[in-house]
Formats: structure tokens, sequence, C-alpha cells
């Protein structure tokens, strides 16, 4: 897929999985849909987005510095696992028998996500056009 559409517009795909995979486990809990397996889907769905957007971003991160490409990763795990770690605990600290704040903060993670990667759309065109020299 990166090969045939680039690196953002695959990104892109995985973003609007997030964002599919919030609503749709958001909505599946607020109707109280009496099964499980409805949020194991849209789990699934919202990580088949993780899948799209993880190793795609690091490779993009990288790919203008691979001089420094030990340090970036390093310093782009810690920011993961750190941002990871504390919305972990926001979502147990906020269960009270039930599965809605994690749909909240999927939810959440996905509107960011959408907000950032397409807020962002000139600024990575730009940045492109400067590498291939098309700008001066």
């Amino acid at each position: 897929m990166v090969r045939a559409r680039g690196l953002d517009r695959t990104i892109g795909v995985g973003v609007l999985l997030f964002l599919a995979g919030g609503v749709a486990q958001f909505l599946v809990l607020a109707l109280s849909i009496g099964s499980v397996l409805p949020v194991f889907a849209t789990e699934m769905l919202f990580f088949a987005g993780v899948g799209f957007v993880m190793p795609h971003s690091v490779a993009g991160m990288l790919s203008p510095f691979p001089e420094r490409a030990g340090a970036a990763t390093s310093l782009a795990g810690f920011f993961q696992f750190t941002f990871s770690a504390v919305v972990g605990l926001i979502v147990v600290a906020s269960i009270a028998g039930s599965a809605m704040p994690l749909a909240v903060m999927n939810l959440l993670l996905g509107i960011s996500a959408c907000v950032a990667f397409f807020a962002t759309v000139a600024l990575r065109a730009r940045h492109a056009r400067l590498r291939s020299g098309a700008i001066r």
C-alpha cells in the first residue's frame, strides 16, 4: 500500500480507521448493545489503524535523519510509552463497571489524530517540496 499510495496517504487511511473505530465503539456502548463482540470488533478496527499509522510514522520520522536514527527512535519510543501510560492510567481510573471510558478515550484519540493529520497536510506537502528541491 505504501508503494502504491505513498507514506502520507497510508498514514491517512490509518488515521481514518482510528476515527471509525472510536466512533463505532462509542456508538456500540452508548446504544447498550448487549454483546461483547461488537466492542471487540470496533477495538480491532481501531488497532488496524495503529497498524497503518505507527510503523509508517516512524519510517517517515526517520527518513530525513538516517544518521540520527537511533536517537530519534529512542526519543519517539519514550514519548509513545509515556503517553500510553498516562492515557492508560486515565482510562483505568475512570472505569466503573463499564467500557465507556475506553470508548470515550478511543473517540478522543481518533478525533485528535484526524485533526493533527489533516491540519498538517500543507506543512508536510511543503516539506516534501523542499526536500525534492522544488522550492528554494
